[in-house]
């Protein structure tokens, strides 16, 4: 799997729900206060299956955030890749404490058409789970903010790479990479690549996962230092197949690597 360096990234669990509350310890100049506030709820539109053109699929609200283009399903027609995000006011939040102080918590829907011969497209995946809504001020946006993050085609394989950078609160920083192939009349997981980076510290790790021959490389080093890294293979336990429907929140997946640099 394609190793994916980008310097500094680190993973916070965050938990989807329909509402939010979040409570915030911060300290300011010895004081210790509490922010809270409230996500607004999102209903999540149903798209249509078949269109003539691209721009007929995004819902009224939305906006189409980021597109890609390429052939994922080896007919020879161009498919269509889109990140299709809410656009409403209401889901800017304003934020009185630590962090950004306008948290932008509009929900994203990945979606994948495919060309027709004659013309058009047909819709074949939509999720909304995989890149998950945005709600805690001192992490950058996922896909927009510090570091590489977005969609790609690369050799008829789809790639959805998400970032995870604290503006406050942690000194790591993580770069997840999903790579989807369609074959079973599904997009199926075939590689996980990650890079987690502390900026104090300099350690680093990587974790590269090749679904197809269950192999597992980690590559433990220290970005500030001249030693040779400390790469360890490991075979991956479980045959289960991951999907872009089953993955669920992608920050929160775990891709099988049991093995910790320190060790």
């Amino acid at each position: 799997m394609e190793r994916i360096f980008i310097n500094f990234i680190s993973l916070k669990k965050i938990a989807m729900h329909i509402v939010y509350v979040i409570f915030y310890s911060i300290f300011i100049f010895g004081h210790s206060s509490v922010v809270a506030f409230e996500i607004p709820s999102v209903h999540y539109p149903v798209l249509l299956k078949v269109e003539k053109n691209v721009e007929e699929l995004v819902p009224d609200g939305w906006k189409i955030e980021m597109k890609e283009e390429g052939d994922l399903n080896k007919d020879g027609i161009k498919d269509v890749v889109l990140v299709l995000r809410e656009n409403a006011s209401s889901n800017v939040i304003k934020i009185d404490g630590l962090g950004e102080m306008l948290l932008d918590t509009n929900p994203r829907i990945l979606a994948v058409l495919f060309g027709k011969v004659d013309g058009g497209y047909v819709l074949i995946q939509d999720n909304h789970t995989l890149i998950p809504r945005r709600i805690d001020p001192k992490i950058d946006d996922y896909l927009t903010g510090v570091g590489v993050g977005g969609i790609s085609v690369r050799k008829g394989v789809l790639v959805v790479q998400m970032n995870i950078f604290y503006n406050m609160g942690s000194w790591e920083m993580k770069n997840i990479s999903f790579t989807f192939r369609w074959q079973n009349n599904r997009f199926e997981l075939i590689g996980y690549d990650s890079t987690t980076t502390n900026r104090s510290s300099g350690e680093s790790k990587d974790i590269s996962v090749n679904y197809s021959t269950h192999k597992i490389k980690i590559n433990c080093g220290n970005l500030t230092t001249d030693t040779d890294d400390k790469v360890t293979w490991q075979k991956l336990l479980s045959n289960k197949t991951w999907t872009i429907d089953n993955i669920g929140n992608g920050l929160e997946f775990n891709p099988g690597a049991h093995v910790a640099c320190d060790e």
